[in-house]
């Protein structure tokens, strides 16, 4: 699915050196949240990976005829590459993180029946979670606590379906923080080429020597 440009507006903010103003930091927030959410991001990537890939070979999908079910798109959850960024997507993103918050627990749920007791994949789905709240966490700071509702969608009702809505959701989730981190290894070349761009301008305008 595309990206829609109020979510990747966060990235902007964070490579581009643009600082959302306050007085101060909220009580229990870095005076930094927007760096914090971008270093978030990237230890959160490798995780997300190691998640799905647990949660495939626990649940026997791998090389099943189902496994392609797993690739279908999860509707609000963004995976593509995005176009330029801009300021002002806290907001959404916000609503995104609490909408993958919700579903991470229900997973975190459906496996207590699903998965064998004491499985890895219960542990790294609760790392999981814990790891989402806290960048909600960061990006509540950044908004000032000012943190919109998300809608909370239907469980699946029935096991085989809970299995794959599973996938679905850690397949997009995965692909979602490594589209992030992409952006944010993309980001500071575009702006030292804007920025070299502009010197030059203001050379070419400079009147001539005296």
């Amino acid at each position: 699915m595309r990206w829609r440009v109020e979510t990747l507006g966060l990235l902007l903010a964070v490579t581009q050196g643009l600082v959302l103003q306050t007085p101060a930091p909220l009580r229990g927030c870095p005076p930094d949240p927007l760096g914090k959410i971008s270093a978030k991001i990237r230890h959160m990537d490798a995780q997300a990976k190691e998640l799905f890939a647990l949660y495939m070979a626990e649940q026997r999908l791998n090389g099943t005829e189902f496994s392609h079910l797993c690739h279908e798109a999860v509707p609000w959850l963004p995976t593509g590459p995005g176009p330029a960024l801009r300021r002002g997507a806290l907001p959404a993103l916000a609503r995104t993180l609490q909408r993958l918050r919700g579903a991470l627990q229900t997973i975190g749920t459906q496996q207590q029946v699903l998965s064998a007791p004491g499985a890895a994949l219960h542990e790294t789905l609760y790392s999981a979670q814990a790891a989402v709240g806290g960048l909600l966490s960061n990006v509540a700071c950044a908004l000032e606590g000012a943190v919109p509702p998300a809608p909370v969608g239907p469980g699946a009702p029935k096991l085989f379906h809970q299995r794959i809505e599973g996938c679905k959701v850690l397949r997009s989730y995965s692909q979602f923080l490594e589209a992030l981190v992409k952006r944010l290894q993309r980001a500071p070349r575009a702006l030292a080429a804007r920025r070299k761009g502009q010197r030059g301008a203001r050379r070419n305008a400079a009147p001539a020597g005296r």
